[in-house]
């Protein structure tokens, strides 16, 4: 009977150090979260052209597609 109680506080003494840890876990992503967010949004954004020529470029052939396209109806 003595192996059952010592598993059984075994048992709790994990559970309150795997909740300790999500809490501290949880605590430090909430203040690390801005940053993050702020980091990752920069590497996912494709770099935009400084000056307008690409996109000048990019909105020419749209149109001249868009004309074509009308034309052809």
């Amino acid at each position: 009977m003595a192996t059952v109680g010592r598993l059984r506080w075994w048992i709790v003494g994990l559970v309150c150090v795997g909740t300790i840890i999500n809490n501290i876990d949880r605590n430090a992503l909430g203040v690390l979260a801005p940053h993050l967010t702020d980091e990752l949004d920069r590497r996912a954004r494709p770099p935009q052209p400084r000056n307008g020529i690409a996109r000048h470029r990019i909105n020419r052939r749209r149109t001249q597609v868009c004309e074509i396209a009308n034309d052809s109806h």
